[in-house]
């Protein structure tokens, strides 16, 4: 077993996948945890947690695209042939991993398949001190606008690893105990939000290998996804409707 605590998230990276998947060591991911999550996200029914994650993960394995609309995103992206994935909290099982809190599903889209624009407010750690606007076409982000700082840090990842602007991750948050926005690990559980990750994604069904992933929450999204001849409204500004 292994439980780590990095500033960075190591859930997808090839070191895990090596442990799990070859090793069959169950893995908790833990990156900027903090005490206080013991009384909210960590204090919750994990059977009922993971009902509802492998309930949300199995509508977007039957997906073929997805819709998010948001105060100021709009983007669209194909995830036909990819596999839903539950982050239940419940490592029973020899190579099981996820993230401690948990509760979110999460799926690779095509690599080259989204358009529109993403706003978001919070970086991993911190509100930015205005909203970013990420602008992606043909899969990658083309800009992104705004002024806070870390547009500076992201052209630096971008300009040594071109890839890293890749579509990685769609995530649902499936914890009703979840609330901080200022910390990654919790805001992307936060029940009735989404996620939109860039950068590696091959370790959990995409092809995209860059040493780079990063999560960003989208609050209050309605989310509609589907398939041929089908289509369901996932969520409706920011409820879960399952």
């Amino acid at each position: 077993m292994v439980v780590a605590f990095p500033y960075y998230s190591t859930t997808h990276t090839f070191y895990r996948k090596v442990l799990t998947k070859y090793f069959g060591v169950r893995y908790a991911s833990m990156p900027l945890f903090e005490p206080e999550m013991f009384y909210g996200p960590m204090d919750v029914d994990w059977n009922e947690v993971g009902k509802i994650s492998t309930e949300v993960a199995d509508i977007l394995t039957e997906g073929e695209w997805v819709e998010i609309k948001a105060d100021g995103t709009q983007l669209e992206f194909s995830i036909k042939g990819r596999y839903g994935i539950a982050d239940t909290g419940l490592f029973h099982n020899p190579g099981d991993y996820g993230n401690l809190p948990a509760g979110e599903s999460f799926i690779a889209p095509l690599e080259d398949s989204a358009y529109g624009k993403m706003t978001i407010l919070y970086g991993p750690d911190r509100q930015f001190d205005s909203p970013l606007t990420f602008k992606f076409k043909d899969g990658a982000v083309e800009e992104v606008e705004g002024f806070d700082q870390y547009v500076e840090y992201l052209e630096k990842v971008f300009k040594e690893h071109e890839r890293a602007r890749i579509i990685a991750e769609l995530g649902v948050g499936t914890n009703p105990k979840a609330k901080r926005a200022d910390n990654i690990l919790e805001c992307e559980k936060i029940m009735g939000t989404v996620h939109i990750a860039i950068g590696d994604n091959h370790t959990f069904g995409g092809i995209n290998k860059v040493p780079f992933h990063t999560d960003y929450v989208i609050f209050e999204p309605t989310v509609m996804i589907g398939g041929k001849g089908w289509q369901k409204l996932l969520l409706q500004k920011g409820r879960l409707r399952i």
